[in-house]
């Protein structure tokens, strides 16, 4: 999440179970700067429809963004916290102009996308 920083990029966070919520329960915003580029999903209090009888205590969603033009390198770092912990994934390599994955978001916590050199 240090990475977040710079020129905002539209960011939007679809999840169609969590439409009928009052408050939004989940949120993403997206920065580029300096050739890199970062994702920042947060996903607070877990999600009860109580007329279906349903709780999301987490989310999967699936990450699709093409990447600015500006981004030099396609090394992606996933990076993870909660109230308790911090981690983050080994770096890996990605193909062509565009994330493309699918990540689990519990409840309180979020989850960084960072591309870079």
């Amino acid at each position: 999440m240090r990475d977040c920083r710079g020129p905002q990029v539209a960011a939007r966070v679809d999840v169609p179970a969590l439409a009928p919520s009052a408050s939004p329960r989940a949120y993403a915003i997206a920065t580029s700067r300096d050739g890199r580029f970062n994702i920042v999903i947060h996903y607070g209090y877990p999600y009860a429809n109580l007329e279906k009888g349903e709780r999301y205590a987490a989310l999967r969603l699936r990450v699709t963004v093409p990447l600015p033009a500006q981004v030099k390198g396609r090394t992606l770092v996933v990076a993870r916290a909660d109230p308790k912990t911090i981690r983050e994934d080994p770096p890996r390599r990605i193909e062509g102009d565009r994330i493309d994955l699918v990540i689990d978001l519990p409840a309180q916590s979020a989850v960084s996308l960072t591309v870079g050199p």
